[in-house]
């Protein structure tokens, strides 16, 4: 046989990926004349295909030595260092494949993504369109403006582009993967679980679509099917990590806490660096209080881009309590999350600060906090979340909750938490109090015995969380909360932040259940009132939120009305709280059901109050 012809037959067998029958004879026809650029190009192209990535760039390399204009080589070789990461390279290789043959839309195509990988997203975008105009029928190049788009938030455009290639070839799995994705961000959801099915229609084993489908049927809070979907994507690819992690998530949901665990350790141990696994899997354990791993694991926060605080930026280290590591002199305790997690972790601040030996501390928490924090926590210098620091200012630095893995790293430590620690401002009380005798038409209040005073018991109460995750699970109507409260010895008082004025008329109108507002006290921008109007109240009820941590810091009794699945800190199934001596905790026994929470409730405040 003859050059050409081995030449011949080993593109045969390329084309039906027949790799090792196409190599022996590439390479019989270089044994012939090793001159064959057109040769060497194809014997690296089976090359890349195998991931012999080294022997793939010398064939590319050999063939451009013969051709220096061999534009389909440069292409070829851009594709190498493409696949290995090499995006740089790879842009230098298409820009010269292009310089060689300027009419090759694939060249601009794949240019464009070797620019979308480098953040160069002006020139990809630019390089997709020279693509598109060279060549306007080629679906992969509506695929990848469509990925570029997406990557820019860019929905809309995105969509248009997955649309377009999904037009050139409807048998593109990808497209409808992409589609579905974007679906997803423009909550079209049934058109985002359409695509996806059609995507695995095309492709079965496409776990990716699987995931994906899964992932919008969780967030539907179709449960059941997520996790059976979740279940065939460990069954197709055993080692994807992010199927385990999100079969954890609904375990924990449905608080089955010990098999959500094993399902974030597998995730962990195919992916030791999976932010999220760790902080689930920390904050499983923390509501199982195992605080020592839980602790370790809720470290991983700042890495996760589902938590709601990114880490503090500085040049100075962060502080963790070791002999090898003593006090520093100046030290930084800067805020994370929300209110109600800064009032949680604040109340270890005193017990914190009395182990550090000749060490100036500044905390820094909302500035709604400061009057209340600064009248009740000494030796603390508190500064708002939202004053500028230089490095200049602290010798090192960390976050507020780390406080927790410092002074309670086992339940038995708990045994310390103090009954309350902040002090309500005295004056703004007694005022509140003289306000409420006649907005109240009570006789009889006083400072002194208003929390004993039963002829009249003033509940104040909050309904609603505004948490973005799970706030709609935590609320429920007033007028619910409110029937389950009512009596002519008792009064309630709004404690519930936000402009309620509607929905107390519409409570009134319903139920003729009168719910009070103190007007002069703002309940989300004043919380040094809020507090002393906490103060006058015998008894504080709330759904999970801001208003809780408040109340329980003030050492107020208060009832707590949770969630099936509540957030970490209350526990799994405790009536009381480690965290606030002061809180009695009501669980719906089935998710969705204030039912039997309202009656135990009712049923609560009957026996205290005999009523």
């Amino acid at each position: 046989m003859n050059a050409d012809a081995l030449q011949l037959l080993g593109t045969l067998y390329a084309q039906r990926m027949q790799h090792a029958e196409s190599l022996i004879y590439f390479n019989q026809s270089l044994a012939i004349n090793p001159n064959q650029a057109t040769v060497l190009n194809n014997l690296g192209n089976v090359y890349s295909d195998q991931k012999m990535y080294e022997l793939a760039l010398e064939c590319f390399d050999k063939a451009i030595k013969l051709q220096h204009n061999y534009s389909q080589a440069w292409h070829n070789k851009g594709n190498v260092y493409f696949e290995v990461q090499e995006y740089l390279k790879a842009m230098d290789c298409y820009q010269l494949a292009i310089q060689f043959n300027p009419n090759d839309s694939q060249n601009f195509n794949h240019l464009g993504n070797a620019q979308q990988k480098l953040s160069m997203y002006d020139e990809a975008l630019k390089s997709y369109q020279i693509a598109i105009k060279l060549n306007p029928s080629n679906p992969e190049v509506f695929n990848n403006q469509g990925a570029l788009y997406q990557r820019l938030s860019q929905f809309e455009l995105a969509l248009l582009s997955f649309n377009q290639a999904i037009q050139l070839h409807n048998g593109n799995a990808q497209a409808h993967y992409n589609r579905g994705l974007v679906l997803k961000e423009l909550n079209r959801i049934q058109e985002a679980v359409d695509s996806f099915c059609f995507a695995i229609e095309i492709k079965p084993d496409y776990f990716e679509a699987y995931n994906n489908l899964a992932n919008v049927l969780k967030d539907e809070n179709d449960w059941e099917r997520a996790f059976t979907l979740y279940s065939k994507v460990i069954e197709m690819k055993p080692d994807f990590a992010q199927a385990y992690y999100n079969r954890g998530i609904i375990l924990q949901e449905f608080n089955e806490l010990d098999q959500a665990v094993l399902n974030y350790e597998v995730a962990l141990s195919l992916e030791s660096d999976y932010a999220d696994a760790h902080l689930n899997l920390g904050l499983v354990c923390l509501m199982l209080q195992n605080y020592a791993k839980g602790w370790s694991h809720y470290d991983w926060r700042f890495k996760s881009e589902r938590f709601s605080t990114k880490s503090f930026e500085s040049i100075r280290p962060q502080w963790n309590a070791s002999i090898e590591n003593p006090s520093p002199k100046r030290l930084l305790i800067w805020s994370e999350q929300g209110v109600g997690d800064e009032l949680m972790f604040c109340s270890l601040l005193s017990e914190f600060v009395s182990q550090l030996e000749n060490t100036s501390v500044q905390v820094q928490v909302d500035e709604r906090l400061l009057p209340l924090m600064r009248r009740s926590i000494n030796n603390v210098e508190f500064i708002s979340k939202d004053q500028k620091l230089s490095d200049h200012n602290f010798d090192e630095q960390m976050p507020l909750g780390h406080l927790a893995a410092c002074v309670r790293p086992s339940l038995e430590s708990f045994s310390r938490q103090k009954p309350s620690f902040l002090l309500p401002d005295v004056i703004k009380t007694e005022r509140l109090i003289a306000q409420l005798r006649p907005q109240l038409g009570l006789e009889k209040i006083s400072e002194q015995d208003h929390q004993d005073h039963q002829d009249h018991r003033l509940i104040g109460i909050s309904w609603r969380s505004s948490a973005p995750k799970n706030g709609k699970q935590r609320s429920l109507t007033l007028q619910e909360l409110a029937t389950s409260l009512h009596s002519p010895r008792v009064r309630l008082i709004s404690l519930q932040y936000g402009d309620v004025r509607d929905e107390i008329e519409t409570c009134y109108k319903k139920t003729g259940i009168q719910i009070e507002e103190v007007t002069s006290v703002d309940n989300f921008f004043n919380l040094d009132g809020l507090a002393s109007l906490m103060h006058v109240c015998d008894e504080i009820v709330s759904v999970d939120n801001a208003t809780v941590h408040l109340s329980a810091s003030l050492g107020l009794r208060t009832k707590v009305l949770l969630p099936f699945h509540p957030d970490w800190r209350w526990g799994l199934s405790t009536s009381k709280s480690v965290w606030y001596p002061s809180v009695e905790l009501f669980r719906q026994n089935v998710p969705g059901d204030w039912l039997s929470v309202l009656l135990d409730l009712e049923n609560s405040l009957k026996i205290e109050v005999q009523l």
